[in-house]
């Protein structure tokens, strides 16, 4: 099948592709950036919500999914942030809708993201897809996003998926309420209030579902079944990264300083996904305990995570990587990354390399340990002495859609303990991120498109 998608090198945007892709189907995606598009084997077309898209990228499609819109996080929330958040819902699905109408003379499915927002502030009250919508800022914006939908063609079928909190330590609500509880100032504000979340890799498989399964229409609650309230949710966030929680803070002390962004922090929306489970629709998370498992799998260590896909086979790629002077090549320049020596003649399992580097200008050494070698899908180096408490670096390959998805996942963990997590964590996590971000260009430099 060919699929299009808005915001697909986003967040959800990405997984779903990549759950897409796996299964054998064309991917489209519309994007500002289209050279952002260039990590994921795509096609990719430009477009601006407000105005301007690409039609040929509507030719022929069997399925539209529309995630798209500004993000809800930027604060604070002016009166022209607001705008931005209103109208890039609004006027990139009419965008879409009209160009739908206009190109695609065959039906297709059309699957758009949509929020639990629009039910308000419901306090404990068990809400499904028959519940009244509410009142605020949010729920406005809901309600003209999903309205917006209005006058696309029948012969289109249409799926609404009202999202709950989205959970997953690569972006999003998870990584921002982590990093406040290492900066030692995460707690709940009230703490009754109910969140509805969903864990990333469900919302992938809804998606496409949705976009595979005919049976699917209409609005839809994206979210588990038990909900989790702010208070214990702080909680298990506490436990997992070994800070601190801070005392509730009463409602009325913040609702007159935030305005409208008050409704991120106190409203109360109980969802429930009565229509997905009425389809037997199986979710893989049903307690927030069992996403944690996965997300915080070594334990209470930050962890940041790459992905990027080359269009060259497996085995020449992970031969790159096989050899320790090219990690010099893929290291940017300012940290002076030297390899020293290696307890082998290759690297395999078990092998030990020392490497010398500076690290905002001060001399460090470092030695890892092979701990996993699997050619040509998996190798893992962990830091056997170093400047961190814990190094633990997964690199991933995978064969796909004619090319190999190379995959990175660093679990770290700083000395000194809650001191280190708050004075060093976000510069090493800034660190970090840069380091990807050169890793990335010089591969698409050494394995370029054709």
């Amino acid at each position: 099948m060919k699929l299009l998608i808005s915001g697909g090198t986003g967040l959800v945007g990405e997984e779903i592709v990549l759950d897409l892709i796996k299964k054998g189907h064309e991917v489209r995606v519309l994007t500002r950036n289209p050279k952002k598009a260039q990590n994921l084997p795509v096609l990719a077309y430009y477009w601006d919500a407000k105005d301007k898209i690409d039609e040929k990228a509507f030719e022929d499609l069997d399925v539209v999914i529309h995630l798209a819109g500004e993000s809800i996080s930027k604060l604070p929330w002016t009166k022209t942030q607001k705008q931005k958040i209103l109208n890039s819902r609004v006027e990139g699905t009419n965008l879409i809708k009209n160009t739908i109408n206009k190109v695609c003379t065959k039906p297709v499915a059309v699957v758009s993201a949509s929020a639990v927002g629009v039910y308000g502030d419901k306090k404990d009250q068990k809400l499904t897809e028959e519940s009244e919508t509410g009142s605020g800022f949010l729920a406005s914006v809901v309600k003209a996003w999903e309205a917006s939908w209005e006058g696309l063609d029948k012969k289109h079928r249409l799926c609404i998926y009202r999202l709950g909190i989205v959970i997953s330590r690569k972006g999003g609500f998870l990584n921002l309420f982590e990093k406040l509880f290492r900066q030692g100032v995460g707690g709940p504000i009230g703490g009754s209030q109910y969140l509805p979340w969903v864990a990333l890799d469900d919302v992938a498989k809804a998606f496409v579902e949705a976009s595979l399964n005919e049976s699917f229409s209409g609005v839809y609650n994206l979210c588990s079944e038990a909900p989790i309230t702010q208070s214990e949710l702080c909680k298990k966030m506490a436990k997992r990264t070994q800070m601190w929680s801070l005392p509730p803070v009463p409602k009325f002390l913040v609702t007159p300083i935030l305005g409208d962004m008050k409704e991120l922090l106190v409203f109360s929306q109980r969802a429930y996904p009565e229509r997905l489970l009425s389809q037997n629709f199986s979710f893989k998370y049903n307690d927030i305990d069992q996403v944690f498992d996965d997300e915080f799998s070594h334990a209470s260590c930050r962890r940041l995570n790459a992905v990027q896909w080359v269009p060259y086979l497996i085995e020449d790629v992970f031969e790159f990587f096989s050899s320790e002077k090219n990690l010099e090549r893929i290291t940017p320049k300012f940290l002076n990354f030297k390899v020293v020596s290696m307890s082998t003649e290759n690297i395999e399992q078990g092998s030990e390399i020392k490497y010398k580097m500076k690290i905002h200008g001060i001399p460090a050494s470092w030695t890892t340990t092979i701990a996993v070698w699997n050619p040509p899908h998996e190798f893992v180096d962990n830091q056997k002495s170093g400047p961190y408490k814990k190094w633990y670096h997964i690199h991933k390959f995978e064969q796909l859609a004619g090319g190999t998805l190379l995959y990175d996942e660093v679990h770290f963990k700083l000395p000194m303990g809650f001191l280190g997590e708050i004075f060093g964590g976000l510069l090493v996590e800034k660190d970090v991120k840069t380091i990807f971000k050169y890793r990335q260009k010089i591969i698409s430099e050494l394995f370029p498109s054709s």
